[in-house]
């Protein structure tokens, strides 16, 4: 049997869900598990590359799939088996799509993907447990036992290329990234020690954050001169210091933007809700969409304000 899975490679929820549904399928020998990680936006060019003739599964996990992605997943090979499991928020109208375009959907916004899996397949054993509560502590940014650890894989992801992601999830399919008492195993030791060199010699956000009120929300702007910093470590840390009640962040010569409370503002904000209506996704006051600009360091902060101010307007539009 032939599985594909496709999930989502920015943060540790889309790794550890492609680990579980590997982790089900690796038991027989015969199986044939083939796995593509990708951000958000980018599953049509992953589609695209696949000959799906000899295919018999397909899982899509931890990505809120736009209008033209679910159109090429519909338009994959009848005979495939499509299972889609994700959290985030969409138009009421795409969710339709998606349920049209696949064959088993499980959607829940109050989960992250990886304990939406867990419920499906009922995983038992305390190992199963832990990889879930890290995929939740970081996709949610809770306080939790494995925040420290969860924070530790974050940088490791953000200096990962793409063949080592996968074998990431390989190892965590396998039991081959922590030791007993959730301590990481050399080689990951080695790729933090390696991760936290690059943060102090790059890292210093009080030299690019751009902060500013607007109404009653204290705005913090983050504009990258590259995307090779893992978004959701960012976010992480930034509310962990406390400069704003939300965050957003912009990358140069991109479209994408990224939006976040504060670990510490307790206020509901319909980022989620304003994201998907933007044609993007989210989940638990946190989203992205596509702009119709592309982000440089002449435009980022005018953008982020009038955003921002869209925002406002849509929260008073459904109060």
């Amino acid at each position: 049997m032939t599985i594909v899975i496709i999930s989502h490679k920015d943060d540790l929820d889309g790794i550890i869900s492609a680990a579980l549904i590997k982790r089900i399928y690796m038991k027989d020998k015969k199986n044939n598990i083939k796995i593509f990680l990708c951000s958000h936006y980018e599953v049509i060019s992953i589609v695209k590359e696949i000959d799906w003739s000899e295919i018999e599964s397909l899982y899509l996990l931890d990505l809120p799939l736009n209008d033209d992605e679910i159109r090429y997943v519909r338009n994959i090979n009848s005979n495939v088996h499509i299972s889609y499991f994700d959290h985030h928020y969409l138009q009421s109208k795409n969710m339709e799509k998606i349920r049209n375009a696949v064959d088993e959907v499980e959607l829940n916004y109050k989960m992250c993907s990886a304990e939406i899996i867990e419920k499906k397949y009922q995983f038992k054993d305390s190992y199963i447990k832990m990889l879930v509560l890290m995929s939740a502590t970081m996709d949610f940014m809770k306080k939790t036992r494995v925040s420290n650890l969860c924070i530790a894989l974050a940088k490791i992801l953000s200096i990962l290329n793409l063949d080592e992601l996968i074998q990431l999830v390989d190892d965590f399919a396998q039991n081959e990234v922590l030791e007993n008492g959730g301590i990481l195993k050399e080689k990951y030791r080695d790729y933090l020690e390696n991760a936290e060199n690059i943060e102090k010699s790059t890292l210093n956000f009080t030299d690019f954050l751009y902060t500013l009120q607007i109404n009653d929300i204290r705005l913090a702007i983050l504009y990258l001169n590259d995307n090779s910093i893992n978004i959701k470590y960012i976010f992480w840390k930034l509310s962990t210091e406390n400069h704003a009640d939300i965050y957003m962040i912009m990358i140069k010569e991109n479209q994408n933007i990224f939006i976040s409370k504060s670990l510490e503002y307790k206020k509901y904000l319909s980022i989620d809700l304003y994201c998907a209506n933007r044609g993007g996704g989210g989940r638990n006051d946190a989203g992205g969409f596509k702009s119709n600009i592309i982000f440089s360091e002449d435009n980022y902060r005018e953008s982020a304000v009038r955003i921002i101010e869209e925002l406002n307007s849509f929260r008073e539009e459904i109060k």
